[in-house]
């Protein structure tokens, strides 16, 4: 308590970035980091002397994924009644802090909030979270050898373009108290993610989504070690696939950013397209890795 009171009296500002992003785990077991690490840090911003401004780092998975009829998702839409629309123990521990976060900036208490697409590698590192649930799936499908003939688009941010882009708006004095949607105005469609695996020298087999769920099922049994073993529930059974084309959680609803886009392009901030030598350069450094 003591350290916590010193510290108090020292910090100018909080910048609070961190959270359990695991899409296979329950609300509870995610509340403590996700839910109560927040209530924390608001605490601690209002303790001592002075406050202390909250930048903080959300997700747009705390908006429900209804339909393309939802109305668009803008930076100041509310996200009070969308519990009940969400996927997930993150998304949903994810709603609950920003809750929290929303209440204390109604209370006075500065706060910026920047809610980000799925965050992918850096950009000229290749490094990435490997337990991200879209790398696993990459290093999953790479490991089974095919993939389910189907289509859809991510809407993909580089961690780096991400980093600069929330330091960039927190030091502009006119931006504290406001809500960011940093996304990228190119969608990665899965076709070429694909392309661009088997341009690095990966042969994969093209299935319908059928036959490719049944050799997922099938694997999954005779192998323990299979990656897409744990991720299982996120894909959908084959009676569920209407054609080709597969809407991913998070992208059935429109989100508006014009915003943060206009904001950006004062700092002189592009957030830039995904691309084939990103992807070339992650799977470099996973080769090295072994």
């Amino acid at each position: 308590m003591k350290q916590f009171q010193q510290l108090a009296g020292r910090v100018d500002v909080i910048y609070h970035s961190g959270a359990a992003l695991q899409y296979t785990a329950s609300y509870q077991d995610l509340k403590p980091i996700n839910v109560k690490g927040t209530q924390e840090v608001l605490r601690f911003a209002c303790a001592g002397r002075r406050i202390k401004p909250v930048h903080y780092v959300s997700t747009l998975s705390v908006f429900p994924t209804y339909t393309a009829d939802t109305p668009p998702m803008h930076e100041e839409t509310s996200i009070e009644f969308g519990y009940d629309g969400l996927e997930g123990g993150y998304a949903q521990s994810k709603w609950v802090a920003e809750r929290l976060i929303m209440q204390a900036r109604k209370r006075g208490l500065p706060v910026t909030v920047y809610r980000p697409s799925r965050i992918v590698f850096h950009s000229h590192l290749g490094l990435w979270n490997q337990h991200d649930f879209l790398a696993r799936a990459t290093l999953g499908i790479l490991q089974l050898g095919s993939v389910p003939d189907i289509t859809g688009d991510y809407n993909l941010i580089p961690v780096d373009s991400v980093s600069r882009a929330i330091v960039e708006l927190s030091r502009q004095p006119d931006t504290l108290g406001h809500t960011f949607h940093l996304t990228n105005s190119q969608p990665t469609s899965l076709e070429h993610w694909v392309a661009w695996l088997r341009s690095f020298g990966y042969s994969l087999r093209s299935l319908p989504y059928h036959a490719w769920y049944d050799e997922l099922i099938n694997q999954a049994q005779q192998n323990s070690e299979l990656i897409l073993a744990s991720l299982l529930m996120w894909f959908p059974l084959p009676s569920e696939i209407k054609d080709r084309h597969v809407t991913y959680p998070g992208f059935k609803t429109v989100i508006e950013n014009q915003q943060t886009m206009e904001r950006l392009r004062r700092l002189g901030i592009e957030i830039p397209s995904v691309t084939e030598r990103m992807l070339h350069r992650f799977l470099t450094f996973v080769q090295q890795k072994k």
